[in-house]
């Protein structure tokens, strides 16, 4: 009834499927990594792979790419409840009902890191950036300090790597697989500022010799539009050249991480203390807190103190900076029982406590942002998210509730006190 086959015909056909599986995973691949690897045929390669998907859709049998709204429009919260929602304990406090927080957080339904907008009025997610495949390169990865743009795109980084562009529908704009790190900030309508691991140190024959191997933290600005690199600055040149050779020395010499910068934040409206394009830098392992002027290289401060493994220095204007210290050594040995916000007067050339947080019991080894309104204090310290009101007491906490080999938990969020500078409604995307 069948003819008899012969065996390299066999053979051959299993190769030739061998080759087209691997050249198919490979187009996919690239097309979620940003890559341009046959191009061309990387759009019938993704209609393919969601052809399973689609198919069950039509039986309602699978829901994991159901919209996270209509996954959440049901929930109600009630003040003084907690309510566990992708892994975090909600806790409304004092009945708070404006702004937004973008998180950077941890899907527990899909047991992935994602990034959602959480609204506060209306006790909801209403989006969610979520990436089920391609984005995240190994478990570890992390959507660290995104931040959001009127057409609903975000730019978020890993963590200690790649600098990721999306759409408001998580389809990758660009990826830059430069290593970045840390904060992300707005320098102007088309550049962002960003840490990252500066790689030339070829500078430091002029200073050194025997040169040891370490980490040469610096920033870089970055397009916004294509995610190329406009410039860049090494924070160990910067101290050589404005005459803090000594402390860039000991940062060498004590270790592979002498700078560990965790902020570089541009100034964005000039006045009678700082210009526009001033940036604003935060060390933690050499525990200092400075400003430098790109255009003329030079620091026009540079602060050290007991506020030591310090975070996230911000202008207030007039002079006034804050910035979030944590009071401890580099080994996590504590100055102070809590963390507090201090604040620097360039009139007075002098560091003062802004907020302690001792009632908030609030103490970290390392970690920590916040942002100063008018009327209500934000604080990140990494586990949890605090709104303070303007007599310091909690309106609003989101703690996270993981087990500790879970990764993804909070990793930097923003807190918006209102989203009308969007030109899209998210609710009504079809993603």
């Amino acid at each position: 009834m069948f003819k008899k086959v012969e065996a390299w015909i066999v053979y051959l056909l299993f190769v030739v499927f061998l080759i087209i599986t691997i050249l198919f995973g490979a187009l996919v691949r690239s097309y979620y990594l940003g890559g341009d690897f046959l191009k061309p045929l990387q759009p019938a390669a993704i209609f393919i792979s969601d052809i399973p998907a689609n198919f069950l859709k039509l039986f309602d049998v699978s829901n994991i790419n159901e919209s996270f709204i209509e996954r959440s429009e049901n929930l109600q919260i009630e003040n003084e409840s907690d309510l566990v929602l992708n892994g975090i304990d909600l806790n409304l406090v004092n009945n708070l009902k404006n702004g937004f927080i973008l998180i950077s957080g941890y899907n527990s339904k899909y047991d992935q890191p994602s990034i959602f907008l959480f609204d506060i009025n209306k006790n909801l997610i209403i989006h969610e950036w979520y990436f089920d495949r391609g984005i995240i390169e190994d478990y570890n990865f992390k959507f660290q300090h995104p931040i959001m743009f009127e057409n609903g795109e975000l730019i978020f980084n890993a963590g200690e790597g790649s600098l990721i562009k999306v759409d408001a529908c998580s389809n990758i704009i660009w990826k830059n697989d430069k290593h970045f790190h840390h904060s992300i900030e707005i320098a102007d309508k088309n550049l962002i500022s960003v840490p990252h691991i500066y790689e030339s140190n070829a500078y430091l024959e002029k200073y050194l010799t025997g040169l040891p191997e370490f980490r040469d933290d610096g920033f870089a600005f970055v397009d916004i539009v294509n995610g190329d690199i406009v410039s860049e600055f090494s924070i160990i040149k910067i101290l050589f050249e404005n005459g803090y050779g000594d402390l860039a020395t000991l940062g060498i010499s004590s270790g592979k991480d002498p700078i560990h910068l965790n902020d570089a934040e541009p100034i964005l409206i000039s006045d009678e203390y700082v210009k526009k394009g001033d940036i604003m830098l935060s060390s933690r392992h050499l525990n200092f807190v400075a400003l430098y002027r790109p255009s003329s290289n030079k620091v026009i401060f540079l602060k050290q103190g007991l506020f030591s493994a310090q975070h996230d220095l911000d202008y207030q204007g007039n002079g006034i900076f804050t910035f979030f210290g944590n009071d401890n050594t580099r080994y996590s040995e504590r100055i102070n029982k809590y963390s507090s916000i201090y604040k620097y007067d360039m009139k007075s050339d002098t560091v003062s406590s802004y907020q302690n947080l001792d009632k908030q019991q609030i103490s970290l080894s390392s970690q920590g942002l916040h942002t100063i309104f008018e009327d209500k204090l934000f604080i990140d310290t990494g586990s949890a998210v605090y709104v303070l009101d303007e007599n310091k007491k909690v309106y609003l906490k989101l703690e996270i509730n993981l087990s500790e080999e879970k990764v993804g938990s909070l990793h930097w969020s923003r807190y918006y006190e209102d989203i009308s500078f969007l030109e899209i409604n998210l609710n009504s995307l079809d993603c």
